[in-house]
């Protein structure tokens, strides 16, 4: 909900490109691209929560080996074998959303500010 506040101007002016009144799906549409481009809904947050992922990582091997590990390479890695498919998710999980949650979009999208 919060990425549709902080970015409605923005999805107004793009969704004007399709038409001069844009309809609830173009809205929505325009919302999902819109996300897309930028990559994430808030990216401090994941950022942070990629990072607890890694730090997960680094915990578990060194518990499964009972060795240390050097925490760059289990990043690298976890990068490599999951940071695509970890973001993937996270954007599935937004367009869910996004369709769950289409109603209330709709009503911050529409509503002044």
């Amino acid at each position: 909900m919060e990425f549709a506040r902080r970015h409605r101007n923005r999805i107004w002016i793009i969704s004007k490109e399709d038409s001069s009144e844009p309809s609830n799906e173009i809205l929505l549409d325009n919302l999902r691209a819109y996300l897309l481009v930028r990559g994430s809904l808030q990216p401090a947050a994941e950022m942070a929560d990629l990072i607890k992922e890694i730090n997960k990582e680094v915990w578990y091997r060194n518990e499964e080996q009972k060795g240390n590990e050097n925490p760059q390479e289990v990043a690298i890695n976890w990068e490599e074998q999951y940071a695509k498919k970890w973001r993937q998710a996270r954007m599935f999980e937004a367009f869910v959303l996004i369709d769950i949650c289409k109603d209330k979009l709709i009503q911050i999208l529409r509503s002044e500010k």
